[in-house]
Protein backbone atom coordinates (compact mmCIF):
# COMPACT_ATOMS: atom_id res chain seq x y z
CA UNK A 1 0.00 0.00 0.00
CA UNK A 2 1.36 3.42 -0.87
CA UNK A 3 2.11 5.75 1.41
CA UNK A 4 2.58 9.79 1.60
CA UNK A 5 6.11 9.53 2.07
CA UNK A 6 6.81 6.82 -0.94
CA UNK A 7 4.74 9.05 -3.35
CA UNK A 8 7.16 11.57 -2.05
CA UNK A 9 9.94 10.20 -3.01
CA UNK A 10 8.48 8.79 -6.07
CA UNK A 11 7.54 12.01 -7.26
CA UNK A 12 11.15 13.59 -6.41
CA UNK A 13 12.44 10.40 -8.34
CA UNK A 14 10.87 11.60 -11.51
CA UNK A 15 10.53 15.60 -11.14
CA UNK A 16 12.49 17.55 -13.59
CA UNK A 17 12.01 15.24 -16.49
CA UNK A 18 14.47 12.68 -14.41
CA UNK A 19 13.28 9.04 -15.88
CA UNK A 20 13.44 6.48 -12.90
CA UNK A 21 15.85 3.50 -14.65
CA UNK A 22 16.77 1.36 -11.76
CA UNK A 23 16.59 1.76 -8.05
CA UNK A 24 17.23 -0.66 -5.13
CA UNK A 25 16.91 -0.28 -1.11
CA UNK A 26 18.16 -2.62 1.25
CA UNK A 27 17.31 -2.06 5.14
CA UNK A 28 20.63 -3.41 6.21
CA UNK A 29 20.58 -5.44 9.50
CA UNK A 30 17.97 -3.33 11.48
CA UNK A 31 15.00 -5.40 11.88
CA UNK A 32 13.26 -2.65 13.55
CA UNK A 33 13.11 -0.29 10.09
CA UNK A 34 10.01 0.58 9.28
CA UNK A 35 9.08 1.27 5.28
CA UNK A 36 8.92 5.30 5.70
CA UNK A 37 11.54 5.53 7.43
CA UNK A 38 13.46 3.74 5.04
CA UNK A 39 12.07 6.13 2.19
CA UNK A 40 12.80 9.23 3.94
CA UNK A 41 16.53 8.15 4.57
CA UNK A 42 16.67 6.90 1.00
CA UNK A 43 15.04 10.29 -0.26
CA UNK A 44 17.23 12.32 2.25
CA UNK A 45 20.23 10.41 0.66
CA UNK A 46 19.28 11.18 -2.81
CA UNK A 47 18.92 14.87 -2.37
CA UNK A 48 22.18 15.47 -0.74
CA UNK A 49 24.08 13.39 -3.76
CA UNK A 50 21.81 16.01 -6.18
CA UNK A 51 23.10 18.64 -4.20
CA UNK A 52 26.16 17.96 -4.33
CA UNK A 53 26.37 17.46 -8.12
CA UNK A 54 26.42 13.95 -9.80
CA UNK A 55 29.61 12.69 -11.77
CA UNK A 56 29.24 12.78 -15.43
CA UNK A 57 31.82 9.96 -15.47
CA UNK A 58 30.49 6.17 -15.09
CA UNK A 59 32.43 3.93 -12.48
CA UNK A 60 35.67 2.26 -13.37
CA UNK A 61 37.42 -0.74 -12.17
CA UNK A 62 40.79 -0.02 -12.39
CA UNK A 63 41.10 -2.96 -13.89
CA UNK A 64 43.14 -3.93 -17.21
CA UNK A 65 40.89 -4.58 -19.92
CA UNK A 66 40.66 -8.19 -21.12
CA UNK A 67 39.92 -8.93 -24.69
CA UNK A 68 38.69 -12.64 -25.90
CA UNK A 69 39.37 -13.87 -29.27
CA UNK A 70 35.63 -15.29 -31.05
CA UNK A 71 36.29 -18.62 -32.74
CA UNK A 72 35.37 -18.55 -36.69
Amino acid sequence: MPTDEMECLHSFLNEGGRELKNVKFFPGTSRGLTGDQMVRAACAAIKNAFARGLPDEPPVTGRAKVFFATRP
